[in-house]
Order: C-alpha cells, then structure tokens, then sequence
C-alpha cells in the first residue's frame, strides 16, 4: 500500500457513520450526473458455473446461510406476548415466538415426540402449543408443558424433551438467529457496527409492512427468497429494509436436528 492510499485508509477509519453515509451518497450522486460507475482495475470474470453449480451451491448454505447470523423476523411481526409467526428457511422449519418478560425465541417448528410439524398457521396468538399428533404442548419458550395420557409414555420426559432452540439475538428492530442449534457464535459482535448503525436510525420503530417471495430464473439454481419490508414512519421518508432466507435444492431434514432426544417413549407401538 502506497502513502497515498493508507492515509485514505487511515480517513476511513476516521469517519463517523454520517460522513461515510454522506460520502458514499456524494459519490452516486456525481456517477448520476454523469453516467458513469465506479470501475475495478481489470474485468472480473465470473465461471457460470457459480449460478448452477449445485456442489457450490450447497457449500454456501453449509458455510454462510448455516453458520452465520441471518435475519428471520422484524420484532414489529410478533409485538406482543404469545404472537409467533412460522416460516421455513434452508428447509428448516422455524416458529419464532414473543415471551412474557418481552424477549423472543427462534426455535425448531417440530415436535421433540414424533417430529410433527409443530405448528401449522403461518401466524397467530397462543400462550400454549399443542402438537396435532399426539397432544404434546410446549410453552413458547421451547419448553415441554405437558404429555397428553402421560401413563402410556413411560416416565416424565419433562426437561429432556423441550423443542429444539437455536441461538438468535434481538435488537433495533430485528431478530437473527443462527441455524446451527450447537453453535457458538457471538451474534451481537459478528453484527458489529451494522447493528449500530440500525439502532442509531431507530429501527426499532419501523412499521412492518409487507412480505413477498421471488422465484429464481430458469437456469439457475433452485430456490425461494421470501423478502420482507419494513418502512419507517418518518414522514421525511420512507427507509426500506429487506431480508430473505433460501430454500435449500435439497432440504436437510430438519427432523435431524431433535433425533438424538427423539428416541421411542411410547411403551406401545408407534400410533
């Protein structure tokens, strides 16, 4: 790196998020004017093979779409204790829920007895979950509230068959969540400056407004991306904020992510 270059870098680093924002809509706004973009050194060519490819494709979900933290929910979705919404992402079913003490919750949408669906509205108000299989019901907490004819599933599973919860975190406005129920990940530090860049715009009171979903063109690989909006109630203007999650080509099941606590527990044979 030149000197000129590093005390352009060393700018950079000196820069509130005002002045970036203001330099960076400075600089579109003179490419506006006259037509042009900003241009790398040399032309970057991309095989096509990265559109279609489903190895590749499948090494993306693994690595990103799996590991890191993604947006699942806007907090405005679900406002008030006992509201939950469903959605599937990466073929994984989720049921995020709003608790009594205000927090929320991401967890698998399966039942920890038979891996039914555990909930099938795409929205709603319950304070209890009861499955459609068998009974069983959950707190919106995840937590296993009580087996439906106890005395025919063997002793009190309580505690070890609470629904499967993966790690998320909440704030300005937005709940992430990170599909590996094992990982350890730190979600508020990977977000870093971003989320403070979220708080400081008061996202937290957005207005939700809408969700729409968008096929992937012929061609390439398969997949969903259901997006979802929220607009500012600034009247100055109007601040669009939008997600998606991916529908996986081949869906892992996500009935593996409870097998280990889903073992037999009905001392008759399976119903």
């Amino acid at each position: 790196m030149n000197i000129a270059n590093a005390v352009t870098a060393a700018k950079g680093l000196a820069m509130t998020s005002s002045e970036r924002y203001n330099g960076l809509v400075s600089r579109l706004m003179d490419h506006v004017e006259r037509g042009t973009t900003d241009w790398a050194e040399d032309t970057m060519r991309v095989p096509a093979a990265e559109y279609t490819d489903e190895r590749i494709w499948q090494q993306e979900v693994d690595s990103i779409f799996k590991s890191l933290p993604i947006m699942v929910g806007a907090s405005q979705e679900i406002p008030d204790p006992g509201d939950f919404k469903t959605l599937d992402i990466l073929g994984i079913p989720l049921l995020i829920t709003r608790l009594a003490d205000g927090g929320s919750k991401v967890l698998l949408n399966v039942c920890t007895h038979r891996s039914m669906t555990l909930v099938t509205e795409p929205s709603g108000n319950k304070r209890v979950f009861s499955c459609p299989y068998h009974a069983w019901s959950f707190t919106a907490d995840g937590k296993l509230r009580a087996v439906a004819e106890a005395r025919k599933f063997g002793e009190d599973c309580r505690g070890d068959r609470d629904l499967v919860a993966f790690p998320s975190h909440e704030e300005g406005g937005l709940i992430f969540a990170v599909l590996d129920p094992l990982s350890a990940a730190d979600i508020r530090a990977y977000l870093g400056q971003m989320m403070d860049d979220i708080v400081a715009k008061g996202a937290e009171d957005w207005c939700y407004h809408s969700r729409r979903q968008l096929e992937s063109r012929p061609g390439r690989v398969p997949g969903r991306l259901p997006f979802q909006s929220c607009s500012s109630t600034d009247d100055r203007a109007t601040h669009v904020l939008q997600y998606h999650g991916i529908r996986s080509l081949r869906p892992a099941s996500a009935y593996r992510l409870c097998s280990e606590r889903n073992s037999k527990t009905s001392r008759r044979a399976p119903r």
